[in-house]
């Protein structure tokens, strides 16, 4: 289609120009003679230009976001398993079982930064194990590390789709390690990886526990005493780490339907906690 419209724009430009030049070499007479047919072919040749110049713009567009979308659709193309720059064999080491991933980000050969491989989870891409129990420490330095790898700044003087493969990594390696960050939205996660998942509104749960968490919410947002609100952030901590355990032993029993249940609940004590760190100002 681009081809298309630029050959249009192509034929249509010197078939303007060569009109203007025609209406140039008239005589005054001839002019003045052929008023309103001069003014209907120049109204005429305005057309064309001005036709001309959108399918230009139009084309150069269409042009660069055709160049965009095979950019963006070579970040992900990579089951050839193969450099797309030099074509050396690459090593592919994301696996469950965890472990660096830095076979899979640059080629050993030409050292060149790889697109992302397609079809990654969280845990594929920070280097971990499909597990609940995680170190957050080890966590946050296997982020840090990769994005000392990885980040746009340290590409910024390289080639365009460089820089692509750059900010495709690196944006992953973010997304991931906010992902598996928190317990909660790793066990949402996980369970999801499981195939068992928790609907947004979904609320199949005992009434009075849904009653005894309001009341808190209520006693949290009608309170201002700093000491009463720290008492209640204590009290809803202990709960909180009762159902994280909880959620541990089920995940390593592979009692998905239990680790369910346990997030279901958890999701309201966690969202207490934030509301307690609100009203106290903490992180």
């Amino acid at each position: 289609m681009a081809a298309c419209l630029l050959k249009s724009c192509r034929l249509a430009l010197p078939r303007a120009q060569g009109f203007l030049c025609h209406e140039r070499g008239l005589s005054s007479s001839s002019i003045i003679s052929s008023t309103v047919c001069s003014f209907s072919r120049r109204q005429a040749i305005k057309a064309v230009l001005s036709n001309s110049a959108c399918i230009y713009q139009k084309t150069k567009k269409l042009q660069r976001g055709m160049m965009s979308s095979r950019i963006m659709g070579r970040l992900y193309c990579s089951s050839s398993g193969v450099c797309w720059n030099c074509s050396a064999e690459l090593s592919r080491s994301a696996t469950s079982s965890g472990g660096p991933r830095v076979g899979a980000l640059f080629c050993a050969s030409c050292n060149m930064i790889q697109p992302l491989e397609d079809g990654l989870n969280s845990f594929q891409i920070m280097g971990k194990e499909e597990k609940f129990d995680m170190d957050v420490q080890d966590l946050t330095n296997s982020f840090r590390d990769l994005q000392r790898l990885l980040h746009p700044d340290k590409f910024s003087n390289k080639s365009e789709i460089e820089q692509s493969y750059s900010a495709a990594q690196s944006s992953a390696v973010n997304r991931a390690y906010k992902v598996l960050l928190k317990p909660l939205s790793r066990g949402l996660y996980l369970l999801e990886l499981r195939g068992f998942s928790i609907e947004e509104g979904e609320s199949n749960i005992d009434p009075v526990f849904l009653m005894e968490v309001m009341e808190i919410n209520e006693q949290i947002a009608d309170t201002d005493d700093l000491d009463t609100i720290r008492r209640m952030g204590k009290d809803n901590s202990v709960i909180l780490n009762a159902h994280l355990d909880e959620l541990q032993a089920a995940f390593n029993k592979a009692d998905y339907s239990g680790a369910r249940e346990t997030l279901m609940r958890l999701k309201y004590y966690a969202n207490i906690d934030d509301k307690v760190k609100e009203k106290l100002g903490t992180d």
